[in-house]
């Protein structure tokens, strides 16, 4: 082939986390090989017809983006190798969190995925073991390894790097959906609100997911009985997300289940050092760019949202800060991929 990786698919809506980095990813590919060929796919059926045209391709995949379910995911993904070679980046890999029955239906949808591709990429360790675990072991045994590549930082202006007002303000930016950490942040940050303080405030920067609006409303509700108030953004757009990701408060990560995450990225693009649950997946990510995050036990969350509070500086990381890896090493890291037999 002409160019010594695949044609780059960015597929699906432009506003998908999924779509967000394949889009970013292509970029830095293409910085480093001018002659690849990038390919805007808005859904499965225009994937397939893609494929005909009997070019390898790479596709970033989960399950959402591609069929009803997980299983018409993999029927999706098993016509395209059958018409070209196929690699993949797989993302929200099955794990323990999607309950009973969801989690063995998904995992049987990714596995046939990960056995009709070329070659397979997740981006974490986490993730892969996330594939022995509960999709196939063969197929974890192959997986490449490539962790989500960090953009330029932007540092923000001396003006936001003071907290004001009187209430205590926590911040969780992404989508809102159950499980996120919104209530869990509102709770802790409750018992670490000084008592006669003004109420606390969790700030969602972002919207609600897709299909999950009745979610937001029970959110809301369950935020209050904890004591807080809940204040969502809604869908922002890129100059707004990053004033949000700027404003006063406590930058908080309080999602259990993660297994990569551009948001808990994000917050150190944008020069914040936000408290992040201690997990495999964190404890991985603390270990690839030390001091990036601040990693807390869940029965110590509240103490450590009082003591940022009181010291808005710990929230932010210094000019210095080393982002690396970023998104030219990940191309760097794909190209060697695609280049191996």
């Amino acid at each position: 082939m002409s160019s010594p990786c695949p044609d780059l698919v960015v597929l699906g809506p432009s506003g998908h986390g999924v779509s967000g980095y394949a889009s970013d990813l292509a970029a830095a590919v293409v910085a480093l090989v001018p002659t690849a060929a990038v390919v805007p796919v808005p859904d499965a059926d225009a994937l397939v017809a893609l494929a005909r045209e009997h070019r390898p391709l790479h596709v970033h995949v989960t399950d959402h983006l591609l069929g009803s379910s997980p299983s018409a995911a993999a029927d999706v993904v098993e016509s395209v190798a059958a018409l070209c070679e196929v690699s993949v980046t797989l993302h929200d890999i099955p794990q323990p969190s999607d309950g009973p029955g969801r989690l063995e239906r998904r995992a049987a949808g990714y596995g046939r995925i990960a056995r009709a591709a070329r070659r397979v990429v997740v981006c974490s360790e986490h993730e892969r073991a996330l594939v022995r675990d509960h999709v196939d072991g063969d197929v974890a045994a192959a997986v490449h390894v490539v962790p989500l590549g960090t953009a330029r930082a932007e540092v923000p202006p001396v003006r936001h790097r003071a907290t004001a007002g009187q209430g205590l303000r926590v911040l969780v930016a992404g989508w809102v959906y159950p499980g996120k950490g919104h209530l869990e942040a509102a709770r802790a940050a409750v018992l670490a609100a000084p008592v006669g303080s003004a109420p606390v405030k969790v700030v969602a920067i972002g919207g609600s997911s897709p299909g999950h609006e009745q979610e937001l409303e029970n959110l809301r509700v369950a935020v209050a009985a904890a004591g807080a108030e809940l204040e969502v953004t809604g869908v922002l757009d890129r100059a707004a997300y990053r004033e949000h990701l700027w404003g006063a408060g406590v930058p908080v990560v309080a999602h259990q289940h993660l297994s990569a995450s551009r948001t808990l990225i994000e917050w150190a693009e944008h020069g914040r050092r936000a408290l992040v649950l201690r997990s495999r997946y964190t404890r991985e990510m603390d270990d690839l760019r030390p001091g990036l995050i601040h990693l807390v036990d869940p029965d110590s969350l509240g103490e450590a949202i009082g003591a940022a509070w009181r010291d808005p500086a710990s929230t932010w990381l210094p000019a210095s800060a080393e982002l690396r890896p970023d998104m030219a090493d990940a191309a760097r890291a794909y190209l060697a991929i695609w280049r191996t037999p």
